[in-house]
């Protein structure tokens, strides 16, 4: 199915068609082409059910395709540059706290902070382990 007729299939009947996938590299490509025709980035993020500010950036050449959810996995637990704790680590804290240590005498053995500790063992940080 051609831009063309997608563009005017949305604005006659005046629907939005439901969105069941991330935008691809070929909505990418349509939309740039919208763009060269002159179609307006209200109409666009419309047809393609994302915001104003994406059609924007895939404009400008920003657009960065990575989703968050993609971003977090590619930097989760000892990915991430500015983790202190390591998977063995989070394990051995986690079994600690459930043998009835403290919250701060895990924190001073660990050279991390009591809400560190709390966040790991509640599963608020390093929920993939």
């Amino acid at each position: 199915m051609s831009f063309e007729h997608l563009l005017l299939q949305c604005l006659m009947n005046n629907k939005k068609p439901e969105r069941k996938r991330r935008i691809t590299q070929e909505d990418i490509d349509n939309i740039r082409l919208g763009l060269q025709n002159g179609v307006r980035q209200e109409d666009l993020a419309a047809q393609f059910h994302c915001s104003r500010s994406t059609i924007s950036a895939i404009n400008r050449g920003t657009y960065n395709r990575y989703t968050s959810e993609t971003h977090s996995k590619r930097f989760q637990g000892q990915n991430n540059g500015r983790s202190v704790l390591n998977e063995q680590q989070v394990l051995a804290i986690r079994a600690e706290r459930k043998q009835g240590q403290s919250y701060r005498s895990l924190s001073m053995k660990y050279g991390v902070s009591k809400a560190a500790i709390r966040n790991v063992c509640i599963r608020a940080s390093w929920k993939h382990i």
